[in-house]
């Protein structure tokens, strides 16, 4: 098993040793230190102020994800994060994306919707980083709003025992985005809850024990399940609904009135 190094700054991971290519394999390295500048350049061009940064690396540096946690908005229960995945060993595509982290726990949210991208360590990759860092940066305010509203609406819907069982059993047997682990993590935090997230019994709160489970996943998996997880609770569990903008009501309107006619 790779054992998870924490570190403490980023000297580690910028200091890890480059794979030496012989230049006929299509496979291009995106050194961690270029990730980590372009992120930090592109803070700095929207005026983001980073309050704390995490860094994780597993197989010496191989394999690395890195967090930093922004000083941005208003919203009492999380503020704004940008995280990023990435590789020496060919294990994973490089991965960047926007998020939230929750001021009680820690625990993060990322969405698969919302200024989120991976790319294969191909020909053009770093150049697609450039672009896209910089671009989902300058949107970073408007991702984060939806991702509080998401947070609003979840804290909205109740559920019941029988309800969570059956979320938790398609998180873990049809989506395969929880390990056996993670949901006795999951089963422990329900019946004794380590946070008050501010809803009890809500998705919001179920949404956190799935995310805490997560937390220490390996820098291999971790921003995959974040995704794998949010979209299910977003997308796939029959339960949430987004409201309605002005456009689809008055789409919705007019659909209804030619029907009646």
């Amino acid at each position: 098993m790779n054992r998870i190094k924490r570190s403490s700054t980023k000297l580690f991971l910028q200091d890890v040793a480059l794979p030496v290519q012989t230049g006929e394999e299509k496979y291009v390295v995106v050194p961690h230190s270029t990730v980590m500048a372009l992120t930090e350049e592109a803070l700095a061009s929207n005026n983001f102020e980073v309050i704390g940064e995490s860094f994780l690396a597993a197989r010496g540096g191989q394999q690395a994800i890195g967090k930093y946690f922004i000083k941005y908005g208003d919203d009492k229960d999380m503020g704004l994060m940008i995280a990023w995945n990435n590789s020496y060993d060919k294990s994973t595509t490089l991965k960047w994306g926007i998020g939230s982290h929750v001021f009680v726990c820690g625990n993060g949210m990322i969405s698969s919707d919302m200024s989120y991208f991976k790319r294969k360590h191909m020909g053009g990759v770093e150049e697609i980083a450039v672009s896209s860092i910089a671009g989902f940066t300058k949107n970073a305010a408007n991702t984060f709003r939806e991702l509080s509203e998401s947070k609003e609406i979840m804290k909205e819907i109740e559920l019941t025992k029988t309800v969570t069982a059956e979320l938790i059993g398609r998180l873990y047997i049809e989506e395969e985005a929880i390990t056996a682990t993670q949901l006795g993590i999951i089963k422990r935090e329900i019946q004794h809850p380590s946070f008050d997230y501010g809803a009890k019994n809500s998705m919001w709160e179920l949404y956190n024990h799935c995310t805490l489970a997560l937390k220490e996943d390996h820098p291999h998996n971790w921003m995959d399940r974040h995704i794998e997880v949010n979209n299910f609770f977003v997308n796939k569990s029959g339960l949430y609904t987004l409201p309605q903008t002005v456009e689809e009501e008055e789409l919705a309107d007019a659909e209804l009135i030619l029907n009646e006619n």
